[in-house]
């Protein structure tokens, strides 16, 4: 049996929309939430463990936990750093316990995936834009832009985030996937980051606050190859895996 470990939030659409297990046939694969309190019996029953995506490393300790149980194949696919408060990717060591290894950070001398939401069919709709501007905030962590829509990332309903996202020329965001989204749907994104995760991006964002936002505003572009780029390497990563699980 296969595991992929991931936080199987399904009140944060980005967290409920990561695992590769919802766009890839990987035989004989079940799914779990890293919180679940059977995890490590779940490992131990299992062959070979696939952790992402999502910003797993917030959970560093309780990997290195779950890497110490012997004769098995550990894979990354698409999980990233995720250290709040810190404005840079510090490179882990952990990844020198993985077989096989896929990672969302791009720059890091380790396999750049991005998160494989991005083989959601979803993002093949083409949206009209009706707005010139969008707030899509973290549930947790509110942005204090009022004068334009607004939406969080709770729940799961990956159709309705992204009809709002693309209904935007540009979006101020605080949530890593609200960024990643946009950035896929061909949209101009400003990000307001509070933590490690946002410095990852291989396409770069301006990184703004609520009361500078408006100077960067001319410094966005859009990403016409980003799409394309993130599911050839997500299906290039797929047959490296499957490599590794047979």
């Amino acid at each position: 049996m296969n595991l992929n470990i991931f936080r199987n939030d399904k009140d944060n659409v980005g967290d409920a929309n990561c695992s590769p297990t919802f766009y890839f046939d990987i035989p004989n694969t079940k799914i779990i939430d890293i919180y679940d309190k059977n995890i490590f019996d779940m490992v131990n029953k299992s062959n070979n463990i696939i952790f992402g995506g999502g910003g797993l490393l917030v959970f560093e300790e309780k990997i290195k936990q779950i890497l110490k149980i012997r004769n098995k194949k550990f894979i990354t696919w698409g999980l990233g750093h995720n250290k709040h408060d810190i404005n840079k990717i510090e490179k882990s060591k952990i990844f020198e316990n993985f077989k096989l290894n896929g990672i969302r950070d791009f720059g890091l001398d380790i396999n750049y995936v991005p998160c494989p939401s991005c083989m959601h069919n979803s993002f093949n709709i083409k949206r009209e834009i009706k707005y010139p501007i969008v707030v899509y905030e973290h549930k947790y962590i509110k942005i204090d832009i009022n004068k334009f829509p607004k939406r969080n990332n709770s729940g799961n309903d990956i159709e309705s985030v992204l009809d709002f996202l693309g209904s935007a020329e540009t979006i101020i965001t605080n949530s890593y996937h609200g960024a990643y989204w946009s950035i896929l749907l061909k949209r101009k994104v400003l990000m307001i980051p509070f933590s490690s995760r946002f410095y990852g991006f291989k396409y770069k964002i301006p990184i703004v606050n609520v009361i500078n936002w408006k100077e960067s505003i001319n410094k966005t572009q859009i990403y016409n190859e980003a799409l394309e780029e993130s599911r050839f390497l997500n299906k290039e990563y797929y047959k490296k895996v499957l490599n590794v699980l047979n």
